[in-house]
């Protein structure tokens, strides 16, 4: 069979977002709010240790919006650290 040559895949209208330490539900809502109709998956939840971070999250918001622009808006917010595409990962056997 030919490869593929469309590159790395993901899953449309999915972000994994990692909110920042310190951040609660409120927050998480407030920035989830930015996609409308959206829904959200814990992934890992915030510890409480000095080496804390905030919930990280898969954010659901439909494909209405392109991934790269609501990538864009939810990394713009101040207690994102990052969001980035939910990447389908494909394993070979050889």
């Amino acid at each position: 069979g030919s490869k593929s040559e469309a590159g790395p895949e993901f899953v449309p209208g999915e972000l994994i977002v990692q909110m920042k330490a310190g951040t609660d539900e409120s927050d998480l809502a407030r920035v989830a709010g930015k996609a409308e109709g959206y829904e959200i998956e814990k992934v890992r939840r915030s510890a409480d240790d000095l080496y804390s971070r905030g919930d990280l999250v898969v954010l659901r918001f439909g494909a209405i919006r392109s991934v790269a622009a609501m990538k864009a808006e939810i990394e713009s917010d101040p207690l994102v650290e990052f969001a980035e595409p939910n990447w389908i990962v494909r394993h070979q056997v050889s």
